[in-house]
């Protein structure tokens, strides 16, 4: 779990306040789904409802990213650090990192035999080159 400026992740730069695009050869969503190891994506509002995706695996991930969401909020006001920027925890069978900016989430789930900062370096070289 890391707590900082939730600008610095890159999400922010590369979102702003509007829904990414959901197709599209150059998309956001599209270009994530190059980076190997990227089982899922979804771009979720504060409340976490799913803005790119209403399957139910992407109502699954939201509804578990929400509970890691507020669980390190939580943590991290008991402890006195910033915002939540990211959060990367592993399930039994996915690996899930969650990026936060000013008005949504971005939630990821990573195929467990992948190494989860490598895809975290990928994404954030993706989100630096922003749209």
């Amino acid at each position: 779990m890391t707590m900082d400026d939730p600008r610095s992740n890159g999400l922010e730069e590369a979102i702003g306040d509007k829904p990414l695009p959901q197709t599209g050869k150059n998309s956001i969503m599209d270009r994530l789904y190059k980076v190997p190891g990227v089982a899922l994506a979804v771009i979720t509002d504060k409340n976490g409802t799913p803005l790119n995706d209403q399957s139910p695996n992407a109502a699954s991930l939201s509804s578990k990213g929400m509970l890691l969401i507020n669980g390190a909020m939580q943590t991290g006001q008991s402890i006195g650090v910033g915002e939540m920027r990211s959060v990367a925890v592993q399930d039994k069978k996915y690996q899930i990192l969650i990026l936060a900016a000013k008005s949504q989430y971005l939630m990821i789930a990573v195929k467990r035999d992948i190494k989860l900062s490598l895809v975290e370096a990928e994404i954030s070289k993706l989100l630096a080159g922003g749209r």
